[in-house]
């Protein structure tokens, strides 16, 4: 089975201020395959992601030229025209960046927080969630007996995969 176009970029361009950090890009990129994207610190790579969820809008002088759209849902959408809420696709499309940021609370409560957010209060159903994505982000059997425990002690790695679980 040939997996399907998830995210099309065509001519994408952008820009802090009059520095152009990413020049004519087009690519797609497809679901369930694994893409590297390397190069050298300063080129543009965080950029690039940033633009898939639209972190880009909240920077002053910045502009993107081109189109991205992202299949969400079998429906074509663009971070670019804005034609989704930032907030819904950043539900939607989350960002794990190279110096993971759990919260300040316990293993737990970094999982459980966006639950929280989206109106989640009874916890007979967050429970089962928590575990879930410290399974799927396979951190659960080096952290389902330390729950409670602040999620700052663990390691760089598990902290990744704790904000991959988040996400």
């Amino acid at each position: 089975m040939e997996a399907e176009e998830k995210i099309i970029m065509d001519g994408v361009s952008f820009y802090y201020g009059r520095q152009q950090v990413l020049e004519n890009l087009t690519e797609t990129f497809r679901e369930h395959t694994v893409t590297a994207i390397t190069g050298p610190s300063g080129q543009g790579k965080s950029t690039l992601l940033g633009l898939f969820n639209g972190l880009w809008h909240a920077m002053p002088g910045t502009r993107c030229t081109g189109d991205i759209r992202i299949r969400l849902a079998d429906k074509w959408v663009s971070p670019l025209r804005e034609d989704i809420p930032l907030p819904l696709l950043r539900r939607k499309v989350a960002m794990i960046f190279q110096e993971p940021n759990p919260l300040p609370m316990s293993i737990a409560k970094n999982i459980a927080f966006p639950l929280r957010l989206a109106g989640a209060r009874d916890e007979k159903a967050i429970s089962p969630k928590v575990a879930g994505a410290l399974k799927r982000a396979f951190l659960w059997e080096e952290v389902k007996d330390r729950l409670k425990e602040s999620a700052l002690a663990l390691s760089g790695g598990q902290k990744q995969r704790l904000c991959i679980a988040r996400a």
